[in-house]
């Protein structure tokens, strides 16, 4: 492994003239956003076809990375969500260069448009991060743990409540063991750093929308 990594600020700001995927006229547009083997997800917005998102995503990758790539999806309540399109934003000649901002074509699978991507690029390097590597993955380790502790505790949870006829104190630990479970949840989902060199996607509040 090289001690060398590249660090990328990827602003998803919008898309234009999107599919309609839904019976109104509209979509509930969400993006993954792709670089190597890190993957990150938007948030969704609802009942549009122009979205607005100015959400930025900062991932700690190798240099060989060359591209971002940046999957369109229809969000539905009832069955599977609907890829809608493929964009690929390129990083060639961004490095150590002042944040870009372009449009790119979102393609479906036949090669047709289906509307733009506004982006926004910083892609740097950040010299010697070994140590922070291996801090990361130790992070990770423990993150793993932590969510391999959720579904023991959902299952142990499902268990209890099967014998639940109305014990206060049973369900009084339903109720705590919930509130665990939560804590544990928000800080698996609540950041937004992407680290490559994981062995599962951690992530590291950054203070952004």
């Amino acid at each position: 492994m090289s001690n060398q990594i590249f660090q990328l600020e990827f602003k998803l700001i919008g898309a234009s003239d999107i599919p309609a995927a839904d019976f109104g006229g509209t979509s509930d547009p969400y993006c993954f956003i792709t670089v190597g083997n890190v993957r990150a997800q938007s948030s969704t917005c609802p009942s549009t076809l122009n979205p607005v998102w100015n959400q930025t995503f900062t991932f700690i990758v190798p240099p060989s990375e060359t591209k971002v790539l940046v999957e369109l999806y229809d969000e539905d309540n009832i069955g599977d969500d609907e890829k809608l399109g493929t964009a690929e934003v390129p990083l060639t000649g961004s490095l150590n260069q002042p944040e870009s901002e372009n449009t790119y074509p979102f393609k479906g699978a036949d090669g047709s448009s289906k509307g733009t991507v506004k982006c926004g690029v910083k892609y740097s390097a950040t010299g010697n991060q070994q140590a922070r590597i291996d801090e990361l993955t130790a992070e990770n380790a423990q993150l793993k743990a932590d969510l391999e502790e959720i579904q023991k505790k959902f299952e142990e949870t499902a268990e209890i409540l099967k014998g639940i006829k109305g014990n206060g104190s049973e369900l009084s630990k339903v109720i705590a063991e919930t509130e665990k479970i939560n804590s544990i949840c928000d800080i698996c989902t609540s950041r937004n750093i992407y680290y490559y060199f994981c062995s599962c996607t951690f992530s590291e509040s950054k203070g952004e929308g």
